[in-house]
């Protein structure tokens, strides 16, 4: 996970124009992680973030992964959820995956998320549509992942 994180987050900023890095600076990135209790081995993470460009109440998933070992034991669910926790008020998660990826796409419908009509704030979207599937869950059509989080919040 690190490795991946690594090669992610990794830039060379000398190479960004200045009025790009005058916008991303705005930009608000957030990475949650899930530990093992007694030994702190990471297990997963999430990675999200909030533009100043986005509509407000939106946020975007970039990144969501859990260690092989670790998957369906509800972990994923755990770290999408950790978004209400820390932000109550969003209104709406956004995110792609690619078509290929059944196990995402399950889980993401089980969450409540569903086809993103027009996702044109997503910069993949100007990739090739046949290898993403866009997806967003909206808390005025589903209330699966508030309900988790209120558990967490007493």
């Amino acid at each position: 996970m690190a490795s991946i994180l690594h090669g992610f987050y990794k830039v060379d900023t000398s190479t960004i124009p200045e009025e790009t890095a005058k916008v991303l600076a705005k930009d608000i990135y957030f990475i949650v992680t899930v530990k093992q209790r007694d030994t702190g081995a990471r297990l997963g993470f999430i990675t999200f973030l909030i533009r100043p460009d986005y509509a407000s109440g939106d946020i975007k998933v970039t990144s969501i992964a859990v260690a092989p070992k670790e998957q369906n034991r509800g972990l994923a669910k755990l770290l999408m959820e950790s978004i209400f926790r820390i932000d109550p008020t969003i209104k709406r998660i956004f995110l792609c995956t690619r078509v290929t990826n059944e196990y995402a796409l399950n889980a993401y419908r089980s969450w409540g998320f569903t086809k993103d009509p027009n996702p044109t704030q997503d910069p993949h979207y100007k990739f090739n549509l046949n290898h993403w599937t866009f997806m967003e869950y909206k808390t005025d059509q589903s209330n699966v992942l508030q309900e988790i989080a209120k558990c967490f919040a007493q």
